[in-house]
């Protein structure tokens, strides 16, 4: 909403005429005669990045890029911060009506609020920020990427926290997520010969959990959809731990002792979910859950390959993407018993704060 509010303002207000020129000593000449000393104005230019960009990428890859700018079931999305919102929904649709008005414009400008760390803002000049490169090794990029979108400033300004990083690693992420995908693997590999078991007829505990995370999957979809991905990496976190309660109901464990075929069909379930919400995990936590695919026997990738290449004229390198052999991994688990798996291994790590370190 504030993305359109943002926009309707400055519409309703009287546009007055931008210079796209500037005097300075860098960036992009204007290619007009008697014009040489100026360049064009870098937001002006930037953006006209977004459809260049994708005419070199057809050059290289053999695509048209036709099928994304003139079909009007392609879908374009602009993620961004909010300080770059009218170049995004008011001059780059301004450019791209006076260029072709057969171009789609853009379909949604997911722009996000401030990020701010211990309650102040970012200051490169001040040497108040976070430098990737700097970030402790112990930290993993999937933990890093768990914890950003988890305080994703979608619709407000949000704050960085170490100490908060630390304790929805440890809580969520390690305890919830991790500790159940490493339980159910670890003691399905154990006892029933690495494979996935066969399961009875399902109870209504069973039906139960499968149909929550059938709906789960539903709305989860929906929000990623809508871009909300902080909602929907809670609600992932939600039907995660309804796994961990049925298997607190049903101990497979303890089933194992007296009824094997009972803790097999508990054990199934346990994982065909886990199958399915490691694919609703991928968008936030992408490395850990291709391991978790393969872990399960999946020869295939949940995400494309990036490909680096020459250029137009071989000066420079361009990053592509290569995704013919995607799958369709919103969808229900359609593991088949039998399948064999691999004995899993620790996904994450658990991040002591300065007082345990120091202890």
């Amino acid at each position: 909403p504030h993305v359109k509010n943002f926009s309707k303002v400055m519409l309703e207000e009287t546009i007055n005429p931008r210079p796209i020129t500037r005097d300075i000593d860098w960036g992009i000449p204007v290619p007009e005669e008697g014009w040489e000393e100026k360049v064009l104005y870098v937001w002006f230019d930037a953006v006209i990045g977004y459809l260049s960009a994708s005419k070199e990428y057809s050059k290289l890859s053999g695509k048209d890029w036709q099928d994304w700018w003139k079909n009007k079931d392609a879908k374009s999305y602009y993620f961004i911060g909010k300080d770059n919102i009218p170049f995004h929904t008011v001059i780059w649709p301004i450019e791209l009506l006076a260029y072709d008005k057969e171009l789609n414009l853009p379909y949604d400008v997911p722009a996000t609020q401030f990020l701010n760390i211990e309650g102040e803002k970012f200051s490169t000049s001040r040497g108040f920020a976070v430098w990737l490169l700097e970030i402790p090794e112990e930290i993993d990029s999937d933990a890093l990427r768990f914890y950003m979108c988890s305080i994703f400033p979608e619709t407000k300004d949000s704050n960085l926290s170490k100490e908060e990083l630390i304790a929805r690693n440890n809580g969520e992420l390690v305890a919830a997520w991790g500790n159940l995908v490493n339980r159910v693997l670890n003691f399905a590999h154990g006892r029933f010969d690495g494979k996935i078991p066969e399961p009875q007829e399902l109870d209504s505990v069973d039906k139960e959990l499968l149909s929550k995370i059938e709906k789960g999957l539903e709305e989860i979809c929906k929000l990623y959809e809508a871009v909300k991905l902080r909602d929907a990496l809670k609600e992932t976190l939600t039907m995660t731990r309804e796994v961990n309660k049925y298997l607190d109901t049903k101990a497979p464990w303890t089933q194992f002792k007296t009824d094997p075929e009972a803790s097999g069909s508990s054990v199934y379930v346990a994982v065909k979910a886990i199958d399915t919400l490691k694919n609703l995990f991928a968008p936030v936590l992408p490395i850990s859950s291709q391991k978790i695919h393969e872990l399960l026997g999946y020869k295939d990738q949940l995400f494309g390959e990036q490909v680096e290449k020459d250029g137009e004229d071989s000066s420079y390198k361009v990053l592509t993407y290569n995704q013919e052999n995607l799958i369709n991994r919103f969808k229900m688990s359609e593991i088949k018993p039998g399948t064999p798996f691999k004995k899993p291994k620790p996904l994450f790590k658990f991040l002591e704060n300065e007082e345990q370190a120091a202890g």
